[in-house]
């Protein structure tokens, strides 16, 4: 599989990026924090456009390990996705934990751990955010996005204020008051998707690519994932 589009991301970034709402990290426990690396991710390493003027791509992400000085394990940014928005997770090596806020209403966090070969399905619209503590871990991706500009490719609500903390090798989840947490992984069977993700993309026809849209959308709209 050819890498294209490599990006770096660094803790400073991050904290660079809590000064928006859309982005809740904890605040570091000294002034000035050392910075280190937390991710690279290489974005679009497949595409494939469709008729309605859409397109899915894939990325692949190598996450870091370890603690930061917020006392957060190394993690992704974390954002919501678009009502539209269909997106699949696949670890593909090492393990992490995915946590997902489904919407309307924000009362239940979804906090699982996956191990290679496990995969995570997003509700459409949903928040998510990868956490890697333990080992440096590989997660793979698929995503649906419609065919809105660039800068609008994320959604920009406030992040849920939802922080997870290392303590000898186990995560303590910091969450608001009211909001119930499930261990589930929320990995569906999905009639359109094969156990391996990363060949998915490149073998799929325009039918199973509608087919898996129309899939993950039934599930959302049947209330799935249950609360």
């Amino acid at each position: 599989m050819k890498k294209c589009g490599a990006q770096t991301i660094w803790l400073s970034e991050l904290i660079e990026k809590s000064r928006s709402p859309a982005v809740h990290i904890r605040p570091p426990t000294s002034g000035s924090s050392e910075d280190r690396m937390l991710y690279t991710a290489y974005r679009n390493v497949q595409i494939q456009e469709i008729s309605d003027g859409g397109f899915w791509h894939a990325d692949e992400v190598h996450y870091e390990s370890g603690s930061l000085e917020t006392s957060e394990p190394v993690r992704s940014i974390g954002h919501w996705n678009k009502p539209d928005q269909v997106e699949i997770f696949q670890v593909t090596s090492g393990r992490v934990m995915m946590i997902v806020v489904p919407r309307s209403p924000v009362d239940v966090i979804y906090a699982a751990n996956y191990a290679a070969g496990d995969s995570c399905v997003i509700p459409l619209g949903a928040f998510h955010l990868t956490y890697s503590p333990w080992t440096a871990s590989t997660v793979f991706n698929i995503s649906f996005e419609g065919a809105a500009p660039p800068d609008q490719k994320y959604d920009r609500h406030p992040a849920p204020e939802i922080s997870a903390v290392l303590e000898s090798n186990r995560i303590r989840l910091e969450t608001p008051a009211g909001m119930s947490v499930k261990t589930d992984q929320l990995s569906p069977v999905l009639s359109s998707v094969p156990s391996d993700l990363a060949k998915f993309l490149c073998a799929a026809r325009p039918s199973d690519l509608a087919e898996l849209r129309a899939e993950v959308a039934a599930l959302t709209a049947a209330g799935w994932p249950a609360r």
